[in-house]
Order: C-alpha cells, then sequence, then structure tokens
C-alpha cells in the first residue's frame, strides 16, 4: 500500500443551510474535548495538536444522517458499511487541529485492528466563519476555505 493523498476536491452547496443547522443542533449539548488515539494502546486521548471539541453521530443515526450518508456513499462510490461514524467538530476561536495525516502510515499496525485503514476522508463545514476555518492540505500548498454546506474529498491511500 502507498500513502498519499490523491484526488482532493470539493464541492458547494452538498448540505443546505437548514440541514447544516440541524446537524450543529443535533450534537452541539454533547460536545466534549476532542480526542486521538493513542498509538500504544489504542484508546481515546486528549492531544494538544488537537483543541477542538466533537461528538459522534451513530451509524444512521435519524433520517438526517442516513440520508446524509446515503448522499456521502454516492458521491465518493463507497458502501455506508465501510463508513466510521460521522463525527461534528467545533473549533472555537483560537483552537485547531495541527497537521496531520488521516491514515495509519504503518500497514502492520494494531491501530487497523479497529477498523482498518481509513481510505477516503469528506469533511462537511457547516457554517462559514467570518475569519479563519480553512483547512490547508500540504502535499498541495492548497487552503481550502471554509463554506457552509461544502464538502472536501481526499483520499487517504491508494493500492
Amino acid at each position: 500500500m502507498i500513502i498519499s493523498p490523491l484526488n482532493l476536491c470539493f464541492f458547494d452547496d452538498f448540505l443546505t443551510a437548514n440541514e447544516c443547522q440541524k446537524i450543529i443542533d443535533l450534537k452541539k449539548s454533547e460536545l466534549t474535548k476532542s480526542t486521538v488515539v493513542s498509538t500504544d494502546t489504542l484508546q481515546l486521548i486528549e492531544h494538544k495538536a488537537r483543541t477542538s471539541s466533537g461528538s459522534y453521530f451513530l451509524k444512521s443515526e435519524n433520517d438526517l444522517i442516513f440520508d446524509l450518508e446515503k448522499r456521502i456513499a454516492s458521491l465518493t462510490r463507497q458502501k455506508i458499511e465501510q463508513f466510521e461514524s460521522i463525527q461534528i467538530l467545533h473549533y472555537a476561536v483560537g483552537q485547531q487541529y495541527e497537521c496531520h495525516y488521516d491514515y495509519f502510515a504503518d500497514a502492520n499496525s494494531k491501530h487497523l485492528i479497529r477498523g482498518g485503514q481509513r481510505i477516503k476522508t469528506a469533511v462537511i463545514y457547516l457554517n462559514t466563519p467570518a475569519l479563519g476555518g480553512e483547512t490547508y492540505f500540504p502535499h498541495y500548498s492548497a487552503l481550502v476555505k471554509a463554506v457552509q454546506g461544502r464538502i472536501v474529498l481526499f483520499n487517504n491511500v491508494y493500492e
């Protein structure tokens, strides 16, 4: 397996403003400090590189999330059964997730036991901040602005 972020693309108006607000409203009272997976223990831990807060939806938790999963599946040509749970993140002013990769570099990693390699990532912006909120992709020297309803797709690995 070769690790390479390929096919960075984005589409505007993937979600409506109403859908974005509904997703926010469903989880805003459940947000907790974001975590990462420990390299050693595979447990979720807090890490200084990730300062946001977040929550997860159960798979197909409600009609809105099921519809979102179907739309992402159609766009990415992936099966919903292959998806991780949808995560919602909130970044307050000054918060960030430092530069990182969305894959496990070691093909024999014990991380893969948890659910396998992350093949593709979909990021959907639920609001348009007045300032900041971009996602930087160093492989492309690309800065993608946060625009409400925009979906950003990228591959993490290919064989």
